[in-house]
């Protein structure tokens, strides 16, 4: 009798050749993992309203030749997101704009991160022809049902020289319910 015969036979005896346990040990309950690990990141995925409120900011660079800037607010998901969860509309020729512009936003949050999220504060100065970047802010925010907004006041870095600030702005966060009639407006 061969090595691979006696191998072959002990496993047998014990119970290890074959149906599930052989599959595991081959690693062939890997769709079964992968699919039961996609269903609990679904559990754990929570949907919130945010209310982003931007307040004001103060722009420390002026990018037109006026002296001036035209500045406005975006915010995204990550560093690296295309897509905006909002965007303020610009604020024309001051270097101490007042938006006083809120938005809801219905979010998707990772529920393992116990109501925490992190968001990308941008603020850009509008043109005619290419809009110019004064900086950003990864900023971290938290969903947990208050009665009260959490105000956040960041400051804004010029991107290529990160000692440099270029402005500070102040905005608020807060988890907002549909009202209970259920028609989706918001109180």
């Amino acid at each position: 009798m061969s090595v691979y015969d006696t191998i072959l036979r002990a496993q047998m005896e014990q119970g290890n050749l074959g149906g599930k346990s052989m599959m595991k040990q081959l690693g062939l309950d890997r769709k079964e993992k992968k699919e039961k690990k996609e269903k609990k990141e679904k559990k754990d995925k929570i949907k919130k309203h945010i209310q982003f409120h931007i307040v004001h900011a103060e722009v420390y660079l002026s990018t037109d030749s006026n002296g001036l800037s035209d500045p406005y607010v975006i915010i995204r998901k990550n560093k690296h997101s295309l897509s905006k969860i909002l965007k303020t509309p610009y604020a024309k020729e001051t270097l101490k704009p007042k938006w006083d512009y809120t938005e809801t936003v219905l979010m998707t949050i990772d529920g393992s991160s116990y109501g925490i999220f992190d968001c990308v504060v941008e603020i850009w100065d509008h043109d005619a022809i290419k809009d110019d970047f004064l900086g950003s802010v990864k900023v971290t925010c938290d969903t947990t049902p208050r009665p009260y907004p959490d105000i956040h006041e960041v400051d804004i870095f010029d991107p290529k020289n990160s000692k440099q600030l270029n402005a500070k702005l102040r905005f608020t966060t807060q988890v907002v319910f549909p009202d209970e009639k259920g028609s989706g407006d918001f109180a």
